[in-house]
């Protein structure tokens, strides 16, 4: 529908200063709670003076350049390797990096030479008239591009006194490391959350477009006829749908819990000293919770100004609810402070499950799973890892040691990225999980190519969103294209994460889509009215308040079609046809090749009209990027259509 696009493109920026906008990832809580900042003010003057403990991002130019070159060599990486990534990016784009212009309207490329201010909430005991804010360096606003590598933006957002700290660590943990080839591993994990409701009122809307009946006054106020107008509509999207979808009479909406954002880390596996197998793992992303001058905050949900913080995955996680209320206390429930149990996972060894246990994973040497008691799995991982692409790699010990020093000894010493861009992000501005991985390859001595082939048929990476959905797109690609990837290695996580991200996304499919019938009534209402000179304040409304609930989700469910493939087509690699038969005696389990095909094929509609939109516009860097990734979901939908005719044939077999 033209008309939702040109919506959501247009209007997007209008409304993202209203109070709903973040209301989509209200319920998600994620777990980057493992930090503590030094102060609610970063822009102090003891910050930047130079007796002071000074951020990297005060210091001179050249001054920096000395300090940032001294810690390369500490690390064993060499400044040109740190900046390989940063520095293709320019060789292709030179000046043509975008500004930091946030969809929220928190950031902007009028705004980036003020001071950032992040709200927070304080949860720790701290007084009555604690602030209720931090503020950053507007240098935290800098693009990626504008700053260098991995090491160089650490460095850049940290304080000299962590960046001692934590290189002291990684020297301290090199002596145990040997020299030489390892593996890495990264890894598609998912978020999940209940969706941004939808109102009654915005239902009935579409209903009453849709059907010609729509829901009276007393109708909202009854279950059974609220349950079958709405069950009929959404069971018309994808049928098998309408059980996973919450009817809540009491506020007037219905939402269903659905994969909200896809997520990527990275583990390293090297040699120890000791002839054992050593395991890293590294993630980055905003912190939920952390601590302030020792004290616990929570912080204002989806502030792009938040700063982004690495975070290990080799200790087991401190569940929300149990977060201490200082540091103090933190500290003492820390179970890693030990550099010798640092280098290996807490995870539950394979052997832990039963042999048809679906939680098991399917790569042997690689458990991500905490804990697993009953029905609940907890993982060490952020999200929840749904599949796994690894390579070897020459230099395994000199990525170990970065990994270190990004994540320190103790969880509150991770270390900063500057700040956290992960939305509507152009070339260059996006600090987020992708590029924690393109860089790790580059200090692990192989191309982000070599572990993503699928950058190999676009123009050159620039940590935008394009490059982000083709970083998701590598996993579908190395299903279709096994034969010629060579070293790279590619599986599901585990059977269990891989059937509940599909019906995950199949709940997403139809939540979106509910969300655009309603937005192309709404327009067409507009459009309708101003046609003949009036106004539609009720289409108005209904269109304000959906666009204001699905900014964030919006760009994020781009990625959502090739994780959906990618995981289908692997799912009937390792397991066989049958795995995927729809309705295996579960009493409303999503049929999995139904949603995962017509997923697929939305997607392909959307590049097929971008497609022409590029080449109308004479946008060849566009069409090339659009073209490849169509290519690549008309190739799945030819293996999906296999796979169709292979259960049909068994099944009158």
């Amino acid at each position: 529908m033209p008309y939702v696009t040109r919506t959501l493109s247009l209007l997007g920026r209008r409304l993202a200063a209203f109070n709903g906008v973040s209301g989509v990832f209200r319920s998600q809580v994620r777990g980057y709670h493992f930090t503590s900042l030094p102060d609610y003010d970063m822009t102090r003057e003891e910050f930047r003076a130079p007796d002071g403990d000074r951020l990297g991002c005060y210091r001179e130019r050249q001054d920096f350049r000395t300090y940032y070159h001294s810690v390369c060599r500490r690390l064993g990486v060499r400044p040109e390797v740190d900046g390989h990534a940063v520095q293709a990016m320019m060789d292709a784009y030179g000046d043509d990096i975008d500004p930091i212009d946030d969809i929220h309207g928190a950031v902007s490329a009028s705004s980036t030479r003020t001071d950032i201010k992040a709200p927070i909430v304080n949860r720790g005991g701290q007084d009555r008239d604690a602030p209720s804010e931090i503020r950053w360096p507007s240098a935290y606003a800098a693009p990626v591009g504008r700053v260098g590598g991995l090491i160089e933006n650490t460095v850049f957002a940290c304080l000299e006194s962590e960046v001692e700290r934590n290189l002291l660590f990684a020297e301290e943990m090199s002596s145990r490391i040997e020299e030489g080839e390892g593996e890495l591993t990264s890894v598609l994990q998912y978020y999940v959350g209940r969706g941004a409701p939808i109102s009654f009122q915005a239902m009935n809307f579409l209903l009453q477009a849709k059907t010609g009946r729509g829901l009276s006054a007393a109708d909202m106020k009854d279950r059974e006829t609220v349950e079958a107008l709405c069950h009929a509509y959404l069971e018309g999207i994808l049928p098998g749908v309408a059980a996973e979808f919450k009817i809540d009479m009491e506020r007037q909406c219905l939402s269903a819990v659905h994969m909200q954002s896809p997520h990527s880390s990275l583990v390293l596996k090297f040699k120890r000293t000791d002839g054992r197998d050593g395991y890293l793992g590294g993630e980055v992303g905003r912190p939920s919770f952390t601590y302030v001058n020792g004290k616990l905050v929570q912080n204002a949900h989806e502030q792009v100004v938040d700063p982004a913080v690495f975070q290990s995955m080799n200790r087991t996680r401190v569940p929300v609810r149990d977060l201490p209320q200082t540091l103090e206390q933190f500290q003492a429930l820390d179970r890693k402070a030990d550099v010798h149990d640092f280098d290996h996972f807490d995870g539950l060894p394979v052997g832990a499950f039963r042999a048809d246990d679906e939680r098991a994973p399917l790569d042997p040497a690689l458990s991500l799973i905490d804990k697993a008691e009953g029905s609940r799995t907890t993982f060490l991982s952020d999200g929840v890892p749904v599949a796994l692409v690894s390579r070897p790699v020459p230099d395994a010990r000199n990525l170990a040691k970065v990994l270190c020093f990004l994540t320190g000894r103790h969880p509150w010493e991770a270390l900063r990225f500057g700040g956290y861009f992960a939305h509507d992000a152009g070339m260059g501005q996006s600090r987020a999980c992708e590029a924690l991985v393109i860089m790790g390859a580059d200090i692990a001595g192989i191309r982000p190519e070599d572990l993503f082939p699928a950058l190999r048929h676009v123009p050159a990476f620039d940590f935008s969103q394009d490059m982000r959905e083709t970083l998701y797109e590598n996993f579908l690609h190395c299903e279709l294209n096994e034969q010629v990837e060579g070293k790279v290695r590619h599986q599901l996580f585990s059977l269990e994460t891989a059937r509940e991200g599909l019906r995950l996304i199949g709940n997403a499919f139809v939540t979106m889509q509910v969300y655009k019938d309603i937005l192309g009534e709404a327009e067409r209402r507009i459009e309708q009215a101003e046609r003949q000179g009036a106004t539609d304040r009720e289409a108005e409304e209904i269109r304000a308040d959906i666009l204001s609930k699905t900014l964030n989700f919006e760009r994020r469910y781009e990625h959502f079609w090739a994780v959906a493939t990618g995981l289908l087509i692997n799912m009937h690699r390792s397991f066989g046809p049958d795995i995927l038969r729809d309705g295996k005696g579960d009493g409303g389990a999503l049929p999995l090749l139904t949603a995962t095909r017509k997923i697929l094929m939305e997607k392909i509609e959307t590049l097929s009209r971008k497609l022409y939109k590029a080449r109308t516009e004479g946008d060849g860097t566009a069409q090339t990027t659009v073209r490849l990734s169509l290519e690549l979901a008309e190739q799945a939908l030819g293996c999906l259509s296999g796979i169709e005719a292979e259960l049909e044939q068994k099944g009158t077999g």
